[in-house]
């Protein structure tokens, strides 16, 4: 099986392509900076989604988990949307006509904004969400729009 990572160089990332590696998977990855993995079965390609698409013709990815993008940091609101909204969607016109399998996005729980409760759900209300929550959401509704696809949202 053939897996394509955006941001290859971030804790995550790492962890995931050693983790396919060792299950027997190829693993193709893009990142700014390299993830020093240097195994077969991987490629790297030096990357920034963010200024624009990538050019996948040679390749056929079964799954594609998109992790690329910024964290909360308190930057700039221009940060989030250039790395969080324009990575999402150059990715999603680099994958333009591909047969993805499964999409796994990495969001974050930060979309769902002033939380008032104890138990936050999927269909919990979206209540004043920061730039950077406004940032994956928008990043998640790209993809879904295009693609079938698996949304994490995980605790900052």
């Amino acid at each position: 099986m053939q897996i394509f990572l955006t941001g290859a160089s971030s804790y995550i990332g790492k962890y995931l392509i050693l983790y396919f590696l060792k299950m027997g998977h190829k693993v193709l990855s893009t990142s700014r900076t390299s993830p020093k993995i240097h195994k077969k079965d991987h490629k790297w390609i030096k990357h920034d989604l963010s200024k624009k698409k990538m050019d996948l013709k040679r390749y056929r990815p079964d799954i594609v988990i998109h992790l690329a993008g910024l964290a909360w940091m308190n930057r700039p609101s221009e940060d989030y949307i250039n790395s969080n909204i324009l990575t999402t969607n150059n990715l999603v016109k680099s994958l333009k006509n591909k047969k993805v399998k499964n999409f796994f996005y990495f969001s974050s729980r930060d979309i769902y904004g002033d939380f008032k409760g104890n138990v936050l759900k999927e269909n919990s209300t979206i209540n004043n969400p920061s730039i950077y929550g406004c940032s994956k959401l928008i990043a998640e509704k790209l993809l879904s729009n295009n693609f079938p696809v698996t949304i994490l949202r995980l605790p900052s």
